[in-house]
């Protein structure tokens, strides 16, 4: 399943093409599942821009939850969540550059999280505890990942060529 969320509101400051978030979800979620593990994915640069689309990133974040090699088996068979926000797109890098910025407020990732499971019991009448929380990132979204760890606590963390900024980030996640 999905839901395409024209404009959350926490994600109105964020500059740029709307859509603001895609929430996904893999078959095994609507089975009255006993939990429901949730991967919020990070995305990076755009060469669009400001016209970057999000389900560009969306093709690429993983959350299609399909093998790779065999895109029509699934990849993923324990009921999950997939969250995508998009990031707002700043001038760094020539204008291909996106941050998280308001996702960095204290508690900003929780309640993210939250709003997504929210819309996905909405869409499907499925309520279930959340399981495993995993964080993934590619590109720039590495920034976003390493703030994010400074308000939770994931189970599992998957990036793509996403650390090269690490070092700025390693003051906030020891505090």
């Amino acid at each position: 399943g999905r839901l395409v969320v024209d404009r959350p509101p926490m994600l109105q400051s964020h500059r740029g093409t709307h859509p603001d978030l895609i929430v996904r979800w893999n078959a095994a979620a609507t089975s009255a599942p006993a939990a429901l593990d949730v991967v919020l994915h990070f995305h990076g640069y755009s060469s669009n821009k400001h016209n970057m689309r999000l389900a560009d990133k969306e093709r690429i974040s993983g959350l299609d939850f399909t093998d790779p090699d065999r895109p029509a088996v699934a990849g993923r068979t324990t009921p999950t969540l997939g969250v995508l926000p998009r990031g707002s797109n700043n001038a760094n890098q020539g204008g291909n550059g996106y941050d998280f910025h308001a996702l960095a407020k204290p508690g900003a990732i929780a309640a993210l999280i939250d709003d997504a499971e929210s819309r996905f019991r909405a869409a499907t009448g499925v309520s279930a505890p959340r399981g495993r929380l995993i964080l993934t990132a590619h590109s720039r979204g590495g920034q976003a990942l390493m703030n994010a760890l400074t308000q939770v606590d994931p189970d599992e963390v998957h990036v793509f060529d996403a650390l090269y900024r690490v070092y700025r980030a390693n003051d906030a996640v020891r505090r």
